[in-house]
């Protein structure tokens, strides 16, 4: 029996579009079970799914979620496509939360994951040096 997947784009452009739905759509016409993550109806999505595929993390919204997933024993994959310890300061002020925080938290995720996607070497290694 194929995995179940819940995942949880950022958004349905440019990154979300390329580095997520286009590979969950084509899991789901090989005729995997994928589905959105609903934030109103977590626990029954956990109970159903194998694997959570989510993107680039960085507030403290999702740690309760990733410790559930973690009890019940789903494996974690996260993708992310930028150095969220070195962002840009119109995207902290759009967060509303500082870059030491937003390190935390990012170390916090990448921790959690089983298994972390990225585009490019550089960033791969620089994710290599937080995960030792």
């Amino acid at each position: 029996m194929k995995p179940a997947i819940v995942f949880n784009a950022v958004d349905s452009e440019a990154t979300g579009l390329h580095r997520m739905l286009y590979p969950i759509q084509l899991l789901k016409e090989k005729g995997y079970r994928v589905e959105p993550l609903n934030y109103f109806s977590q626990i029954e999505q956990i109970e159903r799914n194998d694997i959570a595929f989510l993107q680039c993390l960085a507030g403290e919204q999702q740690f309760s979620l990733m410790e559930r997933f973690r009890q019940d024993g789903i494996k974690i994959v996260i993708d992310y496509d930028d150095d969220f310890s070195n962002l840009p300061n119109k995207i902290l002020k759009k967060l509303n939360i500082s870059q030491e925080q937003v390190t935390s938290n990012w170390k916090f995720y990448l921790d959690s994951a089983n298994h972390i996607t990225v585009p490019t070497e550089m960033l791969k290694k620089r994710i290599g040096e937080l995960t030792k």
